[in-house]
């Protein structure tokens, strides 16, 4: 059964940065509680507006592509981001109610309260089992420092590892100046597939994706194809959860 992990048993890099950490202070993420009804994943819950000057703040965690929630000592969801409003909207393995967040599975909630209790003496990493079968949630769950003292606030970090996307053409042609055809290909190419199924796939023939791949790798600097999926990979995590890039409008 999913659990809680040690910190070398799980790649948290983001989720260690103190410098992301120190700017979730509580004035940031604001005192108001979220409203109760379901979370719909394709329009996630948002915090209440703000005259306060912080919706920066928020903007900069709806880039993230990581779910972050807020909490307060007693698990009750204060606010979250783009991100994990999708995520709870599925409605599989977390949910987050003005009661409290809780699992698919009554131990697991347990094990996230206490790590939620315990998160003034340090943070903790945990498994969180999802019915649909895919692969369990990653959380990581760090104390809030900063603004009113009488208050313990934590953030949850949530990692949906079976929900990477693929980068938007619209994307790659503005980060490497591909054209139309060689944009469409790179987001294909990003899946992880071979040359021949992209090809197949696009329904071009194997002499034009060879093309295709190999101004690619002019364009973006790389040499062979998986590190290439890697740098396309990265380019998807430049697009705000829930919003088209600019170029996509245009």
């Amino acid at each position: 059964m999913a659990g809680i992990d040690s910190a070398a048993d799980l790649d948290y890099s983001l989720t260690a940065d103190a410098s992301l950490a120190s700017i979730l202070s509580t004035r940031a993420i604001g005192m108001d509680a979220l409203a109760g009804g379901d979370v719909d994943d394709d329009e996630p819950a948002a915090s209440p507006p703000r005259d306060d000057g912080d919706d920066g703040i928020e903007d900069l965690l709806d880039w993230l592509d990581l779910g972050v929630i807020i909490a307060d000592a007693a698990a009750r969801p204060v606010r979250m981001n783009r991100r994990a409003g999708a995520i709870i909207g599925r409605k599989d393995g977390l949910f987050a109610t003005p009661f409290g967040i809780t699992t698919a599975v009554p131990e697991e909630t347990g094990r996230l309260r206490q790590a939620i209790a315990a998160a003034p003496a340090g943070g903790t990493r945990l498994r969180l089992s999802r019915p649909s079968g895919a692969p369990p949630l990653l959380v990581t769950v760090i104390p809030v420092r900063g603004g009113d003292a009488a208050r313990s606030w934590v953030a949850l970090f949530v990692m949906d590892p079976g929900a990477a996307g693929t980068p938007s053409p619209a994307l790659l042609q503005e980060l490497f100046g591909l054209t139309a055809a060689e944009a469409v290909f790179a987001a294909e190419i990003s899946r992880g597939d071979g040359l021949q199924a992209v090809a197949e796939r696009l329904a071009i023939a194997p002499t034009t994706a060879r093309t295709h791949l190999t101004r690619i790798f002019e364009k973006t600097g790389t040499r062979r194809q998986a590190e290439l999926v890697r740098l396309l990979m990265q380019c998807d995590r430049l697009a705000p959860c829930g919003r088209a890039t600019a170029s996509a409008h245009r």
